[in-house]
């Protein structure tokens, strides 16, 4: 995970890499960061593959607006 602060300082890029389909990890990062309607949330490589929980890492990057880039 790489934060950075942006020109305003109420906003954050948040970059999540490499998921690799463990959900409750997922979850547990973004509660410890919080982030807010404010902050820009990217995820990138891997979102499935050798965790438990692919499908519930896709749902869950579907139903929110954080983008995933390739």
């Amino acid at each position: 995970m790489h934060i950075v602060k942006t020109a305003n300082m109420n906003q954050r890029r948040i970059v999540i890499g490499d998921v690799h389909g463990h959900y409750d990890t997922l979850i547990r990062l973004l509660d410890s960061i919080s982030p807010t309607s404010e902050d820009k949330v990217y995820f990138l490589g891997d979102l499935i593959d050798r965790g438990p929980n692919s499908a519930q890492v896709v749902d869950f990057v579907m139903r929110t607006p954080y983008q995933s880039l390739r």
